[in-house]
């Protein structure tokens, strides 16, 4: 209310800007990095190779989420109902980036995972046949 205190379709524009432009980018998808790679106690040059490879596809996901989500909860609901729609919204977010985010470690934790396994297994046959 602050920022445009008459409403309408500048206040969306502002708050639909300020959300993509200025809060996104450079706090929510900074920390969500920081948080997530001290959890999983990674050192700094992971969290940066991390950060370089991922970082704008994350950003133009986040864009394609939220945008149509805020313009929605801005525009067309009450203040009151915003921030349980925006709780809900955020449950679905965070269930999407974290599934995201931890593909890649699946598939590498299986990769990690197969020549144990083949090891314990024993020979593959062919190599039986030939001994």
């Amino acid at each position: 209310r602050h920022i445009a205190p008459n409403g309408g379709l500048r206040a969306l524009a502002t708050k639909v800007a300020l959300q993509s432009s200025i809060m996104q980018p450079f706090i929510y998808l900074p920390l969500f990095y920081c948080f997530n790679a001290a959890l999983r106690g990674w050192q700094l040059p992971e969290l940066v190779h991390k950060v370089r490879s991922e970082y704008w596809s994350t950003l133009q996901t986040l864009w394609l989420f939220w945008t149509p989500s805020v313009v929605f909860a801005f525009g067309v609901l009450p203040v009151r109902q915003q921030a349980v729609f925006f709780a809900g919204i955020g449950f679905a977010w965070n269930a999407l980036l974290s599934f995201v985010s931890n593909r890649g470690s699946q598939r590498a934790d299986r990769a990690d995972e197969t020549p144990l396994l083949a090891a314990s297994i024993g020979p593959p046959a062919a190599s039986a046949q030939s001994a």
